[in-house]
Parts: structure tokens; C-alpha cells; sequence
């Protein structure tokens, strides 16, 4: 039943798009970025066993263009519908994620690791302010989390995402300078975005919104880092994702995670 209404909302999205104008303009300026400043609590839920998805899909022939779905804040319910849809496509994706210490988190964890994909440390508490109060403070939060993710994986992630991103309005410049080097001290890649969904622009996202967002933003990139969110008032980049994964299949992109060796995206300093 489930998958029959997703099917038909993801029918409905494609039939609107068919016949609306400029679905493909040229991209503006870089996004600005746009994330929530706290996480919400966590869920009683366990993820459901899925198949293994692998690390590249195979793009038409032609040159090949590649796509770096990005996923902040989860695990959450979200989460585990997204983490379905991507094994439906067989595409991987990456997941900045933040604390959940229950069991629910930890499955989460496990699980996206055990499909294919990888997962990169978003801070403990996604709280801006606190988090950015001093370095100490960044420290304290960044390692509570790769603790509770070596607990959970055996791993702790080589790869970060600056919760709003590494030019945002919360750290001062001279802390985020103080940050970056920590972060290379400690042989830490960090990653930012070229294309950001709007899925976190306001509550309730519509999935419209959601698709143009990320179908223009690509449009002329031959690497897009996709900025998506995962938290549980997120269910509206669930209904767009199909949309945008056969979109972006169809326009010849192969799919891969990001990792310590990626060429990725950091924003100027």
C-alpha cells in the first residue's frame, strides 16, 4: 500500500513538471545555506531489513557527470523511507548525521553503512549556538559523536559537514580558521554543497519545490553535491526524491558517495 501511494504522488509530480515552464533555466548564484538550528528528539522505530545497494550507478553512455546525494541531520523516520527509495534505484548516498544514542539511531547507523553508503560526522546536538561559542565547545560536540559512532560501527567517519555549512553566520572567522586546521590536524576532509534542495526552507517543503530546486541547480555541473535534509519534519524530500533520482538518471548522471579522497565542494573562504 505503501509503495502504491508513493507511485502515485510520484506520478502526480512528474505530470505537473511535464507541462510547467522553465524547468531547466540556467542556474543562478551559489545557494545560500539553509539548515534548521536544532535536531528534534528521536524515535521508537527500527529500520527494516533492505538490500545491499552499490557504491556507483552505471550512467548511460556518454560523458559521465556525477551526483553526491548529501543527507544532514537524521537518522530519523525520514531516514529509513529515504534509505528504501535509495535501494529501489540502487544508488548511494551520503549522510551527515548527528546524535541518536538509542537503538533506533544505532540501526540507523549500522544500516547505512550495510547498504552502501557513508556516513559523515554533522555534530552531536546540532546546536549552532552552542557548538560555536568557542573551540573548546566545537570539540566537546564534534567528538561525543565519533564516539557514539566508533560505539555503534567500529568506525569513527574521516568525513564532516559544518552544521550550516563552513561560512555560516554562527562561528566567527577566526574560529571556523581555528576549526579547519583542527580538522586537518586530525586528517578530516570536511564537505559543503553546490546545489541545496530548499527542502529545509520552511516546514513542509512542497516536493515541487523541492525537484525544481535541485533539477535547476544541476543543470551545467558536471559534479553536484546535492544538499538534502533527513530529519523527521522532512517527509517532503521523501515524496520528491523518486522524481529527482529518475531526473537525474535520465540527464546521464552515475551516482557516489563522498569520502576522505573526494574532490567535493568547500565554500570560499
Amino acid at each position: 500500500m505503501k509503495d502504491k501511494v508513493r507511485l502515485a504522488m510520484v506520478v502526480g509530480i512528474l505530470a505537473t513538471l511535464l507541462v510547467a515552464p522553465g524547468l531547466f533555466p540556467a542556474p543562478a548564484g551559489a545557494p545560500a545555506p539553509a539548515e534548521p538550528a536544532s535536531l528534534p528528539e528521536p524515535g521508537p522505530a527500527e529500520a527494516p531489513p533492505a538490500a545491499c545497494c552499490p557504491h556507483e550507478h552505471e550512467a548511460p553512455a556518454g560523458p559521465v557527470k556525477t551526483a553526491y546525494l548529501t543527507f544532514d541531520d537524521g537518522p530519523s523516520e525520514v531516514t529509513l523511507d529515504i534509505l528504501d527509495i535509495l535501494g529501489d534505484f540502487g544508488v548511494p548516498a551520503t549522510f551527515f548525521v548527528c546524535g541518536n544514542h538509542w537503538d533506533f539511531g544505532r540501526n540507523a547507523y549500522r544500516r547505512m553503512l550495510d547498504e552502501g553508503h557513508a556516513i559523515g560526522n554533522h555534530s552531536y546536538t546540532h546546536n549552532l549556538t552552542r557548538i560555536y561559542a568557542s573551540a573548546a565547545a566545537f570539540w566537546a560536540d564534534f567528538d561525543r559523536l565519533q564516539h557514539l559512532l566508533e560505539e555503534a560501527t567500529g568506525d569513527r567517519p574521516p568525513i564532516m559537514r559544518f552544521p550550516g555549512g563552513s561560512n555560516n553566520r554562527f562561528a566567527r572567522r577566526e574560529l571556523m580558521d581555528e576549526l579547519l586546521a583542527g580538522l586537518e590536524e586530525r586528517g578530516i576532509r570536511y564537505f559543503d554543497w553546490n546545489v541545496c534542495s530548499g527542502d529545509s526552507a520552511v516546514l513542509g517543503q512542497d516536493p515541487e519545490v523541492i525537484i525544481r530546486r535541485v533539477l535547476d541547480g544541476v543543470r551545467g555541473l558536471d559534479e553536484a553535491v546535492i544538499l538534502f535534509h533527513d530529519s523527521y519534519s522532512r517527509a517532503t524530500t521523501v515524496t520528491a526524491l523518486p522524481v529527482i533520482l529518475e531526473a537525474l538518471l535520465a540527464d546521464g548522471f552515475a551516482f557516489r558517495t563522498l569520502g576522505p579522497d573526494s574532490t567535493g565542494v568547500q565554500f570560499p573562504r
